[in-house]
């Protein structure tokens, strides 16, 4: 997701993305725990594994890369040469505010991990809705 300074398009094609949380729980914090449990029924929904990460410190000791303030999310495969077993999807807990939020981000960096060459083309933020409508499924079985 980069950060909320990104391109207008992108922004907007995520704060389009409709979670599937009900409208009490969508606006509550998200705590790193929930994020945890709702980051496993993204990568069922997805097919994908990726690994979670929600501290600036830790991601950038693991990749190298630095953080802004204004990142919200990052999905990273390693160097060119020498990519990951299981990709790494960071996500700024605090800057998320909302459960909806952090669906949506959720939703936008497994896009990147499950479909990473679509980039932020409007078919990419199609398989993310589709994830979250997934996701919704799962939670409610």
């Amino acid at each position: 997701m980069g950060s909320h300074r990104g391109h207008p398009l992108t922004t907007a094609r995520t704060e389009a993305l409709v979670s599937p949380l009900a409208a009490g729980e969508a606006v509550q914090a998200p705590t790193a725990s929930w994020l945890r449990d709702r980051a496993r029924l993204f990568s069922t929904a997805a097919s994908v594994r990726f690994h979670l990460i929600t501290q600036a410190g830790l991601y950038t000791r693991m990749t190298g890369e630095q953080l802004s303030t204004g990142d919200i999310g990052r999905a990273y495969f390693g160097p060119d040469g020498a990519r990951l077993p299981v990709p790494l999807v960071y996500l700024n807990l605090p800057a998320l505010g909302t459960r909806r939020a952090a669906d949506q981000a959720l939703a936008h960096e497994v896009m990147h991990i499950g479909w990473p060459s679509y980039g932020h083309k409007a078919i990419a933020f199609d398989r993310a809705q589709h994830v979250l409508d997934t996701v919704g499924s799962l939670s409610v079985a």
